[in-house]
């Protein structure tokens, strides 16, 4: 990574839902980077898409804005464990082929890390595990002859699951997005204890806190950075010192306004701090 710039800092843009204006304030804030999501045919197909991405781009360029990872997004999918990201065998065929095509679009932008919540994974050892393997490999190698990473989301997978994955892929260009708070959120491994078994395999991270469920609840909560219960900035340091100088993405999943961007703020602040702490 040693000609990249160090941890850049910036925020996911879902393309469908802001204007370009937005661009603005994320410049303002002090960040150098977005995450592109939410890519679909007005931006990949014809001269429309055209036109809208070198609108986009010149937008991005005005506000010295890179684009280092996208999130692989996928029209009308479902956030239900049979029907959520690529692995659904009824859905992977056309959804491999949405984010190869995001892919190849983001690649103009200089991008290296795409970003995905897989889906619920196929009991291992059996058939379907197999064919799903042989298939994302596939797409993963694709990714490394772009020059890119494909990198699991955390999330609803404990570390053993994606730990498993890892291995029986092996290869370079799988990886993962560091969500400390969705592994809260799911109920699922420490995040400490994710970076000490797959630390290695983090290439992105998504900068968000938050809390385990309680009283029953199906998900945790989501809070501002810095005041949930990931420990942030020890998590951060730990993976710094793993030697990860990759971009840091804001995520605060709550309604656009005030309150969003004033917590979007204070991250903004919050790890520059922590920057400081590691030398280029």
């Amino acid at each position: 990574m040693s000609n990249e710039p160090v941890l850049p800092i910036g925020t996911m843009i879902r393309l469908d839902e802001i204007e370009l204006s937005r661009l603005n304030f994320l410049r303002e804030a002090g960040m150098e980077c977005c995450q592109l999501c939410r890519i679909y045919d007005d931006y990949l197909s014809g001269e429309e898409g055209k036109k809208k991405t070198k609108i986009l781009a010149d937008a991005l360029s005005e506000n010295n804005l890179s684009v280092p990872t996208i999130f692989f997004s996928f029209p009308d999918q479902k956030w239900t464990p049979d029907e959520c990201g690529i692995t659904p065998e009824k859905h992977r065929a056309l959804r491999m082929i949405q984010a190869a095509r995001q892919m190849r679009w983001a690649k103009a932008f200089g991008t290296k890390y795409c970003v995905c919540h897989a889906g619920h994974f196929p009991d291992f050892d059996t058939p379907a595990y197999e064919k799903w393997i042989a298939d994302l490999r596939e797409f993963c190698l694709l990714a490394g002859e772009n020059g890119m990473y494909f990198s699991f989301e955390t999330g609803p997978e404990p570390a053993g699951t994606l730990e498993r994955c890892l291995a029986d892929l092996n290869v370079p260009s799988a990886a993962i997005n560091y969500d400390p708070a969705n592994l809260l959120l799911y109920n699922q491994t420490d995040p400490k204890e994710f970076l000490d078994r797959l630390g290695g395999f983090v290439r992105s991270v998504h900068c968000k806190d938050g809390r385990r469920p309680v009283d029953g609840a199906a998900m945790g909560k989501e809070t501002p950075l810095g005041k949930g219960d990931t420990h942030f900035i020890e998590r951060m340091k730990q993976l710094f010192a793993l030697g990860f100088r990759g971009p840091l993405i804001i995520e605060r999943e709550i309604l656009p306004g005030p309150e969003q961007d004033a917590d979007i703020l204070s991250a903004v602040a919050l790890l520059k701090e922590l920057r400081k702490t590691v030398s280029a």
